[in-house]
């Protein structure tokens, strides 16, 4: 963890902030006692580019999130520059996110500007564009943490004996190959992974053992986010009843969907046995029983929405977003601080501490 020690050492205001963030949030204090305004987030996502090299069913970028990507200019990197002294003013953690911010070539110009205004880093990629000489410039532009996503959908085709050949993974190697050239303990390698029911965990088996042969610094694994067929519908009627509220995301299932419960033990079984490794997370360390409603057409109710309260998304036109779809403003025309407080969001946020909202369903 002393990486973790040298992090607050070269950030202290920072940390400083982002734990007094976080032991607020602990309380629900913003939930409880702001009726509906927020502290300031402590992590801002910044998407360069919705643009991708992938095409994943379930991910929300598979569109655009602004209004209309055609008629659409991304922000500029001057115009990041405005935006990341905005985000510095109040906020602890930068993460680019997308689309996949690698297809601009600008991205480590970004991450520098924000490591010079004091942010702590992170870039969320899908590895197919991690090259070595991108892994270079993304290390010494001074970025903190890169997550990168090994999902059955990102390893098209894929199986046990094909996965280390894909893009993604050849894309990962490359960062740890010049990550130990250049002899820096950053960025810290994350790898998440999503399940798919469907998937029958030879590629998560085989992603697994190269975790233990490579030896990166964190393995996640999570379950694919997933709707019912009939829930565009009834989230239409709630919107249209209370005009607060986003889109569904993520794999649209039919109603009559039958979850087979070998699989779905099948599925408990794996991930009981990977996180017995160190540095291997599980989604929220849940239990059992926690999976068994998950893979089902039963909704969670959980009243509080940590995501209201805890960051923001941004798009590459600007637009301003909490839920899915749901745009607060544009940093264009409009500063961050008016917008994450502003009678959209304020509204929001009663709306669904009064109840869960039908996109909900898998929220949790």
């Amino acid at each position: 963890m002393w990486y973790y020690f040298k992090l607050a050492l070269s950030h202290p205001c920072k940390m400083v902030q982002l734990v007094a963030k976080r032991i607020l949030r602990g309380m629900k204090f913003d939930y409880h006692f702001m009726h509906g305004r927020s502290l300031f987030p402590e992590t801002v996502i910044v998407c360069p580019s919705m643009r991708c090299n992938f095409r994943c069913a379930m991910c929300y970028a598979k569109k655009a999130c602004g209004v209309d990507a055609s008629i659409q200019k991304e922000l500029s990197l001057e115009e990041y520059h405005v935006l990341i002294n905005q985000i510095a003013g109040f906020s602890s953690i930068l993460s680019f996110g997308g689309g996949e911010p690698l297809i601009r070539d600008d991205v480590s110009d970004m991450i520098r500007y924000a490591k010079s205004r004091g942010l702590i880093c992170n870039l969320a990629t899908n590895g197919g564009l991690l090259t070595e000489r991108v892994a270079e410039d993304l290390i010494k532009a001074g970025l903190d943490f890169i997550s990168i996503s090994l999902d059955s959908s990102h390893l098209a085709g894929a199986n046990e004996d094909n996965v280390d050949s894909s893009s993604a993974v050849t894309g990962l190697i490359n960062m740890l190959n010049v990550r130990a050239r250049i002899r820096s303990a950053y960025p810290r390698v994350n790898v998440s992974c999503h399940i798919d029911l469907e998937d029958d965990l030879r590629v998560p088996k085989r992603i697994l053992g190269l975790f233990q042969e490579l030896r990166w610094d964190k393995l996640s694994f999570y379950p694919v986010h997933f709707y019912m067929e009939s829930l565009p519908s009834e989230q239409k009627d709630f919107i249209e009843r209370y005009q607060y509220s986003g889109e569904p995301f993520g794999v649209k299932l039919p109603d009559n969907y039958t979850f087979i419960s070998n699989k779905i033990e099948q599925y408990i079984e794996f991930l009981d046995n990977a996180k017995k490794n160190k540095n291997v997370d599980v989604y929220k360390n849940a239990d059992h029983a926690f999976y068994r409603k998950y893979f089902s057409s039963m909704p969670f109710d959980v009243k509080y929405c940590n995501s209201l309260y805890s960051g923001m998304l941004i798009d590459a036109y600007g637009e301003v977003f909490l839920c899915h779809n749901y745009s607060l403003g544009n940093v264009r025309t409009q500063r961050l601080s008016e917008i994450w407080n502003s009678d959209r969001a304020v509204k929001f946020r009663i709306l669904r501490k009064s109840r869960p909202h039908p996109i909900c369903f898998r929220c949790s």
